[in-house]
This record gives structure tokens, C-alpha cells and sequence, in this order.
């Protein structure tokens, strides 16, 4: 299957991925409206916008996203297979934490396709990863050819990462109350 994603989406004339007759498209298209990604979508909508992404390998151990870079910030990836550990800086550790494992149908690098401010962790691959690249010239594309859906994207991408910062306001919540719980301990015993 990753053999036939990459030719079909290397064959290509123009940016544009021919989705029709094509397992791998379709399969792409299939995880860009799945619950990890972006659900509002359709499933035609999804195998329009896969005809705007571009393919990308790469390979295991790589780190093709640094938290605070601020060159190639433009674009977001959905991982198509294989596995990618997205890290942090903590104020006061000099080695970055584990933030999340994720893998095929999940995103990321939303935010930069959006602004293009600097990235806000370090992804690293697992595993060997194929992925699907939405930049924002794509994207531009998409609004000029097809406003409707070019919104419709946008909105979608909206209500992903809303969600995402709602579970992690859930758990800076969970967070905060374990301290206090831990701060009330200590000053109990001191």
C-alpha cells in the first residue's frame, strides 16, 4: 500500500492527486475524515482536499518538526502509517518529555499551516512514516479553486485543534489538583 501511495501521488502532472481508481488516495482520503483527523469532513470532501496534499517519507528516527523552528512551518501532515513521538521542553530539564505517541490518521502541524509561527514541539518518527503534506500554497490553492470546501477544511481543522485544547486543558487541570493535593501533603508533614 505505501508502495502505491507514493507512485500514484509521484505521477502526478501538477500538485494534484488523481483520487479516482486509486486505493491509496482513497485510503488517505478515508483518515483525513476519520475521528482522529478531521471528522466533519465527508468522504468526497476528504478525496478532493487528498487531491491538494503531496506525499512524504520518512524515515525511522527522523525529526522533521523542532519545537520553537521558525523556517518550513507552513504545512501539516497526515501520518498515513507508521509512528511519531511528539516531544516537549519543560522550564528546568534539559532533556525533552514524551508528550504523545501518534500514528496513521492523526495530524500535525496544523497550527503552522495556519500561521506559521513556530512550531510548538518536535515530532520524531518511530518507525518509517508515510505521510500526506497540506501546505499552505495548497491550501491557498483549495480556497481559490473551491471556496465552499476550502472553508469547510479550515473549519474542520478549527474544531480539531479546539478539541485538542480542550483535553489539555482537562489534563493541566488534573495536573494543577495533583500538586495542591501534593503541597497540601508536604505542609502537613512539615
Amino acid at each position: 500500500m505505501l508502495e502505491a501511495l507514493l507512485k500514484s501521488l509521484k505521477s502526478r502532472k501538477r500538485r494534484r492527486l488523481s483520487v479516482q481508481d486509486s486505493p491509496a488516495a482513497e485510503l488517505a482520503a478515508q483518515m483525513l475524515h476519520a475521528p482522529s483527523a478531521l471528522i466533519q469532513l465527508s468522504a468526497d470532501d476528504a478525496r478532493r482536499i487528498v487531491s491538494y496534499m503531496e506525499p512524504m517519507r520518512l524515515l525511522a528516527g527522523q525529526c522533521f518538526m523542532r519545537e520553537g523552528q521558525t523556517e518550513d512551518t507552513d504545512y501539516m501532515l497526515l501520518i498515513l502509517e507508521g509512528d511519531v513521538m511528539v516531544e516537549n521542553f519543560i522550564v528546568s530539564r534539559r532533556t525533552p518529555i514524551t508528550t504523545a505517541v501518534i500514528g496513521a490518521g492523526a495530524l500535525v502541524g496544523e497550527l503552522g499551516l495556519l500561521d506559521g509561527s513556530p512550531r510548538s514541539a518536535t515530532c520524531t518518527t518511530c518507525t518509517e512514516v508515510l505521510a500526506a503534506k497540506l501546505g499552505r500554497a495548497a491550501l491557498g490553492e483549495l480556497l481559490e479553486e473551491d471556496p465552499a470546501l476550502g472553508v469547510k477544511l479550515l473549519l474542520a481543522i478549527g474544531v480539531h485543534m479546539s478539541n485538542r485544547v480542550r483535553e489539555r486543558t482537562e489534563k493541566l487541570k488534573s495536573y494543577a489538583a495533583l500538586i495542591q493535593t501534593m503541597q497540601q501533603e508536604m505542609d502537613r508533614m512539615s
